[in-house]
């Protein structure tokens, strides 16, 4: 049976441990083109069959264990405290808060608003979402990753997605993602499913199904993370880099692909266009993005490789992979570099180069590129296997070829366990604000009132609520509830002047929460900072990112009074 997408010029040479040696064949042998997925009747029975399937199942089961364990142990962070506080609110709360604020992650607050109505709110629950976006993440790109080698009529197909979704799995970043009580994991399971898509609609011609899957998963995927799109534009790329004929009639397919990728994009694009508007209104949101660095643009590619120390080792796989799809003889029409390499490159690349005049780039906006960066490893693991098996070693013991694959993935693994480790627990989170409530519980008074500098570090009190419920929230105006608003609205001045007199001995102590590293002062917390100068420091508790003060209240607010 012919590989897919690929003449008999290219044969297979047996016996080199599954991973093949191209050998040449007459051009007179060539016939004119051949069907880019032969799956017949039977072509997936027996041991085949079950190789693929175990090539999707057991990274799955891998990240299942990876992201699972310890799913509840770190401390929710800010963002989490958002999550944990929208999801408990009724649908037509939600609905009221998207008029308002973050439309863009409006589905994933009613699919985790669901998920807290059957389950509850812990930390395990609302996190379980994320776990199993990335369990189906991580199998779908093994996936992706047989079907692209095995479209290009690559060595070993089933053994290329094994290893890109082993990968996958084993990236810290993964894990972290798993256990995080956001959108980021479901818009990477999104991004793999539209390339997959993407791919089963240009390999298989008549497939107008996969075209309209398509169009409705880029819609979620938007829904999710509007930052997403620039998969689009990644996949547009690809599909121009298929253009140029590789095989006869392969410039007329791609350009019939193109056509109905158009169509499914600009069918999700108009539907999306609502959402457009409310984001661009809301944009005031991101006004905490700064510029982007070398060092950020340095962090990512370290995530992307796992750990600084296996930078070197990763961006050798990944040329590897992308020198040695470029370099093969013979002519495909879906080749895997023109669907992996802009899919790497395209949306970090285009986000850093916008944020320098508009900051918007932040990592996780771009996480859902980690596949890409996978399935190029995974490719070179591939070659450097294939490379062993075409010298005289290799051809009389084939079992060799296995041997440096098996010594980069232990090397990988045990480079990687420490980093897996530290993912789960507070120390990768940027607050600990279990902590905070804990040592607010622990030291809280009757009397005591709560405020908060900016008014945004008030999340700090809706990831863990209890102990902050107990106390008088002087600086709030309107509940986040009633002004349909992630935190509420805070008071003025001179309205928080007037309740510190009028609250006289009632309040006694003062929690102040405000961030270690704050942001630029607005008038707001100048003019707050102004009425708490002068109170008696009590205690000054340290925890990550949050700085937590308890001040006596009565002496300065009466003497003011």
């Amino acid at each position: 049976m012919h590989s897919p997408g690929v003449t008999e010029a290219d044969g297979t040479e047996p016996g080199a441990a599954g991973l093949g040696v191209t050998v040449a064949v007459p051009a007179a042998r060539r016939p004119a083109s051949a069907p880019d997925l032969p799956d017949g009747p039977g072509a997936r029975r027996g041991p085949r069959a079950a190789g693929a399937w175990l090539a999707v199942i057991v990274p799955g089961l891998a990240e299942l264990l990876l992201g699972g364990y310890q799913l509840g142990r770190a401390s929710l962070w800010r963002d989490e405290g958002y999550t944990r506080e929208v999801a408990q609110r009724s649908t037509g709360q939600i609905l009221a808060l998207l008029r308002h604020q973050d439309a863009v992650h409006g589905l994933y607050y009613l699919a985790v608003h669901a998920v807290v109505d059957m389950l509850g709110a812990s930390a395990t629950d609302l996190r379980l979402p994320s776990l199993i976006a990335s369990v189906a993440a991580v199998g779908l790109t093994a996936a992706l990753g047989r079907r692209l080698a095995r479209a290009a009529a690559q060595p070993a197909p089933a053994l290329t997605g094994l290893l890109a979704g082993l990968v996958l799995a084993g990236l810290p970043v993964t894990t972290w993602y798993a256990q995080d009580a956001r959108p980021y994991a479901a818009v990477t399971l999104f991004a793999v499913a539209a390339t997959y898509l993407l791919v089963r609609g240009v390999t298989e011609g008549r497939g107008r199904w996969w075209w309209a899957g398509y169009g409705a998963v880029v819609l979620t995927l938007a829904l999710l993370n509007l930052a997403a799109l620039l998969l689009v534009a990644a996949h547009g790329i690809s599909l121009l880099a298929m253009r140029r004929p590789r095989r006869p009639g392969g410039g007329a397919h791609a350009r019939a692909a193109t056509r109905r990728w158009l169509a499914a994009a600009g069918a999700a694009a108009a539907a999306l266009t609502p959402l457009m508007v409310f984001a661009v209104r809301q944009n005031g949101q991101l006004n905490w993005v700064s510029r982007p660095t070398l060092d950020l643009a340095g962090a990512l590619v370290t995530d992307f490789a796992g750990v600084k120390d296996l930078v070197p080792l990763a961006l050798a796989l990944t040329l590897a992979g992308v020198a040695a799809d470029i370099g093969r003889r013979y002519r495909v029409i879906c080749p895997p570099v023109a669907i992996t390499l802009p899919w790497l490159l395209l949306p970090p690349a285009a986000l850093l180069t916008l944020s320098v005049a508009h900051p918007v780039y932040v990592e996780r906006y771009v996480v859902f590129c980690t596949p890409a960066a996978a399935l190029l490893m995974a490719a070179g693991l591939i070659w450097l296997g294939r490379l062993v098996a075409m010298t005289p070693a290799g051809r009389r013991r084939p079992a060799l070829a296995a041997v440096p694959v098996a010594l980069v993935i232990a090397v990988m693994a045990a480079v990687l366990i420490a980093p897996q480790q530290r993912a789960r627990t507070d120390a990768a989170r940027k607050d600990n604000l279990r902590k905070v409530a804990a040592i607010v519980s622990q030291n809280e008074k009757r009397g005591d009132a709560v405020l908060y500098q900016p008014w945004g570090a008030r999340v700090a009190g809706l990831a863990y609520p209890r102990p902050f419920a107990r106390l008088a929230s002087i600086g709030m105006l309107a509940a986040p509830v009633a002004s349909a608003t992630l935190t509420g609205v805070p008071a003025a001045p001179a309205e928080l002047a007037r309740r510190l007199r009028a609250a006289g001995p009632a309040v006694r102590r003062i929690w102040l929460v405000r961030w270690r590293r704050p942001l630029p002062p607005t008038p707001l917390v100048t003019e707050q900072a102004a009425l708490l100068r002068g109170l008696r420091l009590i205690r000054r508790w340290d925890v990550k990112s949050v700085e937590l003060s308890l001040y006596a209240a009565q002496p300065p607010v009466g003497r003011r009074s």
